[in-house]
């Protein structure tokens, strides 16, 4: 027996083994002093289990997709990852968590995942590669371990026999199909980072161990640091436990509960007081500039963005709610509420002009988690003397699965018809490598000392040594705060927009044509350069 098996008492070995449960590992103890295996061997044998292997299968179909894809865009990002990046250069270079030197502006909501991004940029220089490419690559690779808490979630909820592993292929398969999972996993975005942190909440949620309350309450804070929507899920799933708490007056709830909120608010309240501290201001830049003011009114544009949504994806999620007709699981019923507040908050915001979705995208692995759990009670069900004396042999036995295979090859088709990877990539992609080109020619040309204003600020910030202006105020707090009349109609985040007056009185060196149709700005002494290759040309001061 090894000496860390000796010096335990046999009740400690039952909580480690708790504790490693969600690996399929198990430490056995009888009175006999029956021998323990190393913990190595234990390891190695859950490896072998059929949940992990399931996992670490949709993770590598799921890392090719995404590479495919992020090779389809020429190994780009789209504009809002490149302004993430700017902000985490600037941070790895000691130059504080800024977009421009000198301007403490919050122009992000992805608290976390700049913060993970500034060390890409400390490899990439040591290395000499491409800090775009080794982001995209962390992303992937969030892509991949989100794809393996979802199958050890699996394992806790619906175990390992035959009706569980039919589950947790389902709920990977669900995932898989989905094209705009796979896809924005290869331009840049937080999204699987908060589908990651969801995940781990959830895994903490279902485990055996001691300390899930505390677990989870970690989790939950990164969560809301790397969105602050990501309150939503602790809402959900606190609110879940607390009718396990006080309706069946359960104390392990009750402790659950309040350990992981009192952990959450703890965390979260330190990063608060530092945000605050530094930037000045209760909410993000962006939130002003794309959801303040009174007139604020995104319900329409919301609604359009939630159908586009559901026809994606043959309007499937519009099923899924009837996963908990089966039975009343807490775990269920916190993801359906989850996902029902997400969607509520997504409409009322007016959602997002990319395609794809992608505030939606976090929802995926909740959704599948509903998916897997609707196919594993039929699968269940098929099995019981009612089922038996009602329906043949070969529909008991090959009707839900072919079910199974149906939907999600239908989920394929239109993802591949309409998902990101045919209307973002595909179609966007020569046109974001031409515009980086651009970039990157201007940076050659410029003087030291040079600024613009453009409205893809992420481009010229990270690609150039350019100060930049916002034209749509992402990083500039006055045209965020100002007031637009049917705020919410419009295109997201587009709305606001700077005046000639203000442009003018930065005097910047270079100016985007294309963000002022119809002015001419000669007699303020500017000249358009039509060859530049910048789309719309390029005004400069003279």
């Amino acid at each position: 027996m090894p000496t860390w098996c000796k010096n335990l008492h046999p009740e400690a070995i039952r909580e480690r083994s708790a504790d490693l449960s969600p690996l399929g590992v198990s430490l056995e103890v009888s009175a006999g002093d029956r021998p323990c295996h190393s913990a190595p061997m234990q390891l190695a044998k859950g490896m072998r289990e059929p949940w992990v292997l399931l996992g670490a299968a949709a993770s590598l179909v799921a890392i090719f997709v995404a590479a495919h894809y992020s090779a389809l865009y020429f190994h780009n990002v789209v504009d809002d990852s490149l302004i993430s990046l700017t902000y985490a250069r600037n941070l790895a270079l000691g130059n504080g968590l800024v977009f421009n030197l000198g301007e403490r502006v919050e122009g992000y909501t992805c608290f976390l995942w700049v913060l993970l991004l500034a060390p890409v940029h400390w490899v990439a220089a040591l290395t000499g590669s491409d800090s775009v490419r080794l982001a995209v690559g962390l992303d992937i690779a969030l892509l991949g371990i989100s794809l393996v808490l979802l199958a050890a979630i699996g394992r806790s909820l619906w175990g390992r026999r035959r009706a569980g592993l039919f589950a947790m292929t389902c709920a990977l398969a669900y995932c898989l199909v989905d094209n705009s999972f796979t896809v924005w996993a290869a331009l840049g975005m937080e999204t699987h980072l908060v589908a990651c942190l969801a995940l781990a909440t959830v895994l903490a949620f279902v485990s055996k161990s001691h300390r899930r309350a505390e677990w989870a309450g970690v989790a939950l804070a990164l969560l809301c640091m790397t969105r602050p929507d990501g309150a939503l899920l602790a809402v959900a799933l606190l609110g879940s436990e607390f009718v396990e708490a006080f309706g069946r007056r359960r104390r392990e709830s009750r402790r659950f509960v309040v350990v992981a909120l009192g952990v959450c608010c703890v965390l979260y309240g330190l990063y608060f007081v530092w945000r605050y501290s530094y930037y000045g201001a209760f909410l993000p830049n962006t939130y002003y500039a794309k959801l303040g003011g009174e007139s604020f009114d995104g319900w329409d544009r919301g609604v359009v963005h939630l159908v586009e949504y559901l026809r994606e994806r043959g309007f499937l999620p519009v099923l899924l709610p009837l996963a908990v007709v089966f039975v009343r699981h807490r775990v269920m019923r916190a993801l359906l509420a989850w996902i029902g507040i997400h969607v509520v908050f997504v409409t009322y915001a007016g959602g997002d002009f990319y395609p794809g979705h992608r505030f939606f995208v976090p929802l995926t692995p909740a959704m599948a988690l509903l998916f897997g759990h609707a196919f594993y009670r039929v699968h269940v069900h098929t099995r019981s003397k009612a089922a038996r004396k009602a329906w043949p042999l070969p529909i008991r036995r090959y009707a839900p699965a072919l079910a199974a295979v149906a939907i999600c090859l239908r989920t394929l088709v239109l993802g591949v018809e309409r998902g990101p990877g045919a209307t973002e990539v595909e179609r966007w992609g020569s046109a974001v490598e031409q515009q980086r080109q651009g970039v990157l020619w201007l940076a050659d040309r410029a003087s030291a000392g040079a600024s613009i204003y453009a409205g893809r600020i992420g481009s010229f910030g990270l690609y150039t040594d350019l100060h930049v202006y916002d034209f749509f105020g992402i990083i500039d707090p006055e045209v965020a705060r100002t007031s637009v009349e049917g705020l919410g109609t419009g295109k997201a985040g587009h709305e606001k927009k700077a005046t000639v007056d203000r442009i003018l009185s930065r005097k910047p060196t270079y100016v985007i044509a294309r963000y002022l149709p119809g002015v001419d700005l000669a007699p303020h002494g500017y000249r358009l350069d039509t060859n530049a290759p910048l789309q719309g040309g390029l005004w400069q001061r003279m």
